[in-house]
């Protein structure tokens, strides 16, 4: 029995979709920057305490935002690169957030985030209008 794929299975997403969903859906601008800053508040602020790449001007191509995901992502591995697996259950301070986690539940929430703010970027574009 062949099992049918994603694409064959489902109707697209902007089928599914109400069109008033698109009104108060992020744009894949806000998603993308959205990765950024979190990552960056989280990592490079409340771990590292190193500086981040300065963000594209609004409006920018989505090729700056890309460009700039990336500087912020070699940032978070030059933070990341020296832990170790104790580092882990090292306590941090989270902007915005009360208490203190741990660095392996910041990391599981950031993927998380991260997970979620790629799918507005895809749901953007499906409810874009053409």
């Amino acid at each position: 029995m062949k099992l049918p794929t994603t694409a064959q299975a489902l109707p697209s997403t902007a089928q599914r979709l109400p069109p008033s969903t698109a009104q108060h859906w992020p744009t894949a601008e806000e998603a993308l920057r959205a990765c950024g800053r979190r990552e960056a508040a989280w990592l490079h602020g409340a771990v590292g305490n190193v500086p981040t790449p300065a963000e594209p001007p609004a409006g920018a191509q989505v090729e700056a935002l890309l460009g700039w995901l990336d500087s912020v992502r070699t940032v978070s591995l030059m933070v990341l690169r020296p832990l170790a697996d104790r580092d882990l259950e090292r306590l941090v301070s989270l902007p915005d957030v009360p208490g203190k986690t741990t660095l392996r539940r910041l990391l599981s929430e950031l993927l998380e985030h991260q997970a979620e703010r790629r799918a507005e970027v895809r749901l953007a574009g499906a409810v874009a209008p053409r």
